[in-house]
């Protein structure tokens, strides 16, 4: 009698092993789904942002055009914020009051709407935003 009861037992735990595991499995593979549409839209993002940059910089090289040359650029004049730019392409430059105008406009935005991804300053730091 024991044996059966075992036999039977030790079958439906198997049996119930097999439906965790398949569960499992599913939760796994829709994790990962996820994780894959989500590097799809961050590296969406990453074009967006490189795309709103070289805009800018043509608008700027139009706008140089019209003010008569770069130093008569009002974007391009030195900020009066002694801030040097931490890393990226300018590494070392003080900020230009473009700059300004970003750093203003992401410290609003990430404090606002998003600050459970950190600092506005460790985003510039991490990313070369400017």
């Amino acid at each position: 009698m024991f044996d059966t009861y075992n036999r039977v037992y030790a079958s439906n735990v198997a049996r119930q092993a097999r439906r965790n595991i398949s569960d499992a499995q599913r939760i796994v593979d829709a994790k990962n789904e996820r994780i894959g549409e989500l590097e799809n839209e961050v590296w969406a993002f990453a074009a967006g942002m490189g795309a709103m940059s070289e805009t800018l910089d043509e608008a700027l090289a139009l706008l140089d055009e019209k003010c008569g040359g770069a130093e008569h650029n009002p974007l391009r004049k030195e900020s009066d914020t002694k801030i040097v730019i931490p890393n990226g392409d300018r590494e070392g430059e003080n900020i230009q009051e473009r700059d300004r105008i970003f750093l203003v406009s992401l410290k609003r935005i990430v404090e606002k709407n998003c600050p459970h991804i950190g600092s506005w300053k460790t985003l510039i730091r991490k990313y070369s935003f400017i």
